[in-house]
This record gives C-alpha cells, structure tokens and sequence, in this order.
C-alpha cells in the first residue's frame, strides 16, 4: 500500500463536508416537495394537453435563455434527485478514500447522515402514497366524509369474497338447518389499519363510487380463523387447515392481547362467514386482520381507548353508530 498523503486540500474539504453534515437536518424540507411531485406531474401533463395557454406559457419559459437549455421537467425532477445525489457522491468518495485518511470519519460520517435522511425521506414518500390510494379506495366506497377519512388510518387491502350468511352465534354454526339454503353474496372485503369494511361491487357504475359498504368494523372487537365456522382453527391447529374459508368474528367487548392469542369462542359473538379465491388468500386475509388487530388492540390499551363504539348487528337499529359507515348499512 502506498503512503497516505496529506495536502492543504484535505482540511478544506473535511471543514466543507463537517459543514454539509451540519446543514443535513434541513433537507428534510424537500419531503413536502417530494411526496406531492406525482401528484404535480399529473396534474402539469392534465394542464398540458387541454390547455394551449399552459402549454404555450411552458414553450416560452423554456425558451428563455435564463433556463439554460432546460425543460420544465428537469427543474420539476431536480429536487428529487438531489438527495440521492448526495447520497451517491459520498459513498464514491468512500471508494477512494483510504481507510487511514484524516478525512474518511468525517465522509463517513456525512455519508450515514445523507442516507438517515434519506430513508426519512423514502418513508415519507411511502406513507404519502398510501394516503393517496387511501382516498382513492374511500372515494371508491363513497366514504369521502369527516368520519371515515381520518388522520391515522392507512389502506392495507382489499380483495374479492364470497360472504356465506350463518346463524349470530357461533354455536349455532355447528348443525345448520339441512332445508335452509342462505343467500350467498359476492362481496369486496376491505382492510383498514384499524376497521374492516365490506362492500358489494356495484353493477352499474361509470364514475366513482364503484362499491356500496355494507358495514365498517373496529378491529378492537374482532379476530379472524380459517374455516367455515368459529373453533375450527382451535380444534385443528393453525398448521392442520388448508381452506378457502374464513370467518371473522366480532365481539361484543373490545379484546386485549391475551384474548387475541386464545382466540376464544365468545357466546355472543357474531360470525361473519367468508370465502376467499383460494388457500393463499384466505390465509392472508386471517394473518393480515388478526395483525391489524392486534396492532389496535396495543395502541388502545396503550391510549386507554376504543377507537369505535361497540359493535352493533349487520342490519340492525343503529345504523347511524360510528361502528358502520353514516348512512352506509344495506336495509335487509
């Protein structure tokens, strides 16, 4: 290995790199920027192709020889590429710097601040787009009102599934009626980080709302198990079922984890019969609303509260309570 030398330049760009670490903290004013810039485009390129004014007022701006050659769009993209700029500048300069430098623990440290930020950033950045498809799927529902967009909740899922009407309570479930043949009704199941709410798909729809809810749900009350009816999973063991079949089952108290890991059979608990497209679904459809669950069931033993009111009866008198979607309960 050959000598490590050291020159003038070397204090200088160890001062100038100790005073961009310094400075760090307030890239974090790109991340509005970042998490709108989608949304900026879309909205640029709507402008662009129905109105010639924007589009002639953008040909003229560009043309202006302060903008050096440059479109709108390389100036639109250029904060969002700074970041990882940053990022990728230090960590070649890493390359070449050798492990005994004077100036290597200042570009690594430099180098750790650029990239902390930059998962800060990316984070971000995920989260905004979540809220983006969260209004999309609430505008879908037709649940664009005060009482359903609020400001912690997130989208998880959503997915096609045949609901199977079943007796209230899960004992019940066991020897249905032989002459009874129930209804059975294709609906879309969606998941929320902290309700469920099912919907059936509309017939005709040309513009949003595309579903009709049926009944939103607090995951402080409910647990989900493979199979038809409720037990089965205990009876069986987690490993043992292999179904397209799940229930979700809501109690009639809000659960606490020890309840939720028992997963008991509650007498009054209503069971909510439901059949996925296939194994992999079903078990990801019990795995995702039993996590969710759980999750809400922490942070309300940790606030103190229920999210939602108790749960009421599908069809039932109160359609106007919080645990259901305003005015969203199907008359049955």
């Amino acid at each position: 290995a050959g000598e490590v030398v050291e020159t003038p330049m070397s204090a200088q760009l160890a001062q100038k790199v100790k005073r961009l670490t310094q400075g760090l903290a307030f890239l974090k004013c790109y991340i509005p920027y970042i998490n709108n810039y989608m949304t900026a485009q879309r909205t640029l390129n709507a402008l662009k192709s129905s109105r010639s004014a924007v589009r002639d007022l953008i040909k003229a701006g560009e043309a202006d020889p302060s903008a050096g050659g440059h479109d709108l769009a390389s100036f639109l993209i250029s904060p969002v590429q700074r970041i990882p700029r940053y990022e990728l500048l230090f960590k070649e300069m890493l390359k070449v710097t050798p492990l005994d430098h004077s100036t290597r623990p200042v570009i690594e440290a430099c180098f750790t601040s650029v990239r902390a930020v930059a998962q800060v950033i990316n984070s971000r950045a995920r989260d905004s787009d979540n809220v983006e498809q969260f209004y999309a799927v609430a505008t879908d529902l037709g649940l664009i009102n005060e009482d359903f967009l609020l400001p912690w909740r997130r989208f998880e899922r959503q997915g096609p599934v045949i609901f199977h009407p079943v007796p209230t309570t899960p004992a019940a479930t066991a020897t249905p009626r032989r002459d009874s043949k129930p209804a059975e009704e294709s609906q879309e199941l969606f998941l929320f980080t902290d309700c469920i709410v099912t919907a059936t798909r509309k017939r005709r729809h040309r513009a949003p709302p595309r579903f009709e809810p049926i009944e939103q749900i607090s995951l402080d009350y409910v647990f989900a198990e493979l199979g038809r009816s409720l037990g089965v999973t205990l009876a069986e063991g987690d490993d043992a079922i292999e179904t397209e079949d799940f229930v979700v089952a809501i109690t009639p108290e809000p659960l606490d984890a020890a309840l939720m890991a028992r997963r008991p059979q509650f007498e009054q608990a209503r069971v909510l019969s439901f059949t996925a497209p296939s194994k992999a679904d079903a078990r990801a459809w019990v795995d995702a609303i039993n996590s969710r669950a759980t999750h809400t069931i922490n942070k309300r033993l940790t606030f103190g509260k229920a999210t939602l009111s108790p749960p009421s009866s599908r069809g039932g008198d109160d359609q106007t309570s919080q645990h259901t979607p305003q005015n969203a309960v199907r008359e049955e």
